[in-house]
């Protein structure tokens, strides 16, 4: 069986420190990594704060709150801490991580509930379900920002040079990605509204309306690097003025035009959400565009007129062959691209 009695030379189960060997009169490091002549590279007490570095900087306070106690408790000496201050420490220090959680669930579950309210069944229905194939279409942004969270906690901690490489890395994919997103929004929303009936085909131009909001939402700037920065509060205030927004333009629009007033009102609060990164972005001073977004944007504002200039097959070649270049391109940029290379050039 897979034990960790001999981690390194460290007994995980049995020792009271990872760091420092039991001595009656003296401190001595514990040895993480040696070459082949012995000669040591590393103490087990670098290992350890270079994984904090790595994995807790970029996952907020809430993250960092428990890493600390962990360290605290098992590789410290200290093998018990109080539960209640432990608990009360931990939720005072995530109050921002823990309300953008909240937030910016409420900003992409409050719609279909605000069609519904506002409308009628109908729209709530012809909402949900042009609403779905968007929703799994966005699962690939989600995954590569969350690869990218240490890498750039990591070029943060080295210089501010390298932490707007791997910003410029991360927007870059994000943006590339995007026309795939959407034709894969439309070209599988398309057969999946026509199997419940033909009815469901009314709600195409929701499905055009979702699938722009969402990916443009999700291409950059990204937010990422905002809660590296330890920005949490401001992406909290950015989705709690989206919301706003939301509420507002739903009361407005969805009265009268039902599931494709519910499909602006998000499309204009997802934009307001876009235009707060905008500006904490030039507040700190981080580019928000450079020479290689430019053909993506090109090809994304061009895909976006799609389903309203052509139809039928020439729609879906057009989307199809499209969506495919930029799949084959992110996927080539993302073999390209090394994380925490933090001195190498971002591949232009």
């Amino acid at each position: 069986p897979i034990d960790f009695h001999a981690y390194s030379l460290v007994d995980l189960y049995q020792d009271k420190s990872a760091f420092w060997a039991e001595s009656a009169w003296k401190q001595v490091p514990i040895p993480m990594e040696r070459t082949a002549e012995g000669k040591v590279l590393s103490m087990m007490d670098d290992a350890i704060r270079f994984e904090l570095v790595l994995g807790v900087f970029s996952f907020g306070p809430v993250a960092s709150r428990c890493a600390a106690l962990l360290r605290r408790a098992r590789l410290g000496g200290a093998l018990t801490a109080p539960l209640a201050p432990t608990i009360g420490e931990t939720v005072r220090a995530s109050r921002w991580f823990l309300a953008k959680a909240l937030v910016q669930w409420a900003l992409f579950e409050s719609p279909v509930i605000l069609v519904r309210r506002l409308g009628d069944d109908n729209a709530a229905a012809l909402f949900a379900l042009a609403l779905r194939p968007v929703g799994l279409l966005t699962h690939p942004f989600q995954a590569i920002s969350l690869v990218f969270y240490p890498a750039l906690a990591h070029a943060r901690t080295v210089s501010n040079d390298a932490f707007r490489r791997s910003i410029r890395r991360l927007n870059r994919i994000s943006l590339l990605l995007v026309p795939g997103g959407f034709a894969g929004s439309l070209l599988a929303g398309h057969w999946l509204l026509g199997v419940p009936g033909g009815s469901y085909l009314a709600a195409l131009p929701v499905l055009a309306i979702l699938a722009s909001a969402y990916l443009l939402y999700l291409g950059p700037p990204n937010g990422v690097p905002l809660v590296v920065m330890e920005q949490e509060r401001t992406t909290v205030m950015a989705a709690a003025v989206g919301i706003l927004v939301l509420l507002a333009a739903s009361l407005w629009l969805v009265p009268s035009m039902g599931a494709v007033g519910g499909a602006l009102a998000l499309g204009a609060g997802l934009a307001t959400v876009k235009l707060a990164y905008g500006v904490a972005y030039v507040r700190a001073r981080i580019p928000l565009w450079d020479g290689g977004q430019v053909a993506p944007a090109l090809a994304t504002t061009l895909l976006l007129a799609v389903p309203w200039v052509v139809s039928g097959w020439l729609a879906a070649g057009l989307l199809a062959t499209v969506g495919a270049t930029s799949v084959w391109l992110t996927m080539r940029l993302i073999n390209r691209t090394v994380l925490f290379a933090t001195d190498a050039p971002s591949p232009s």
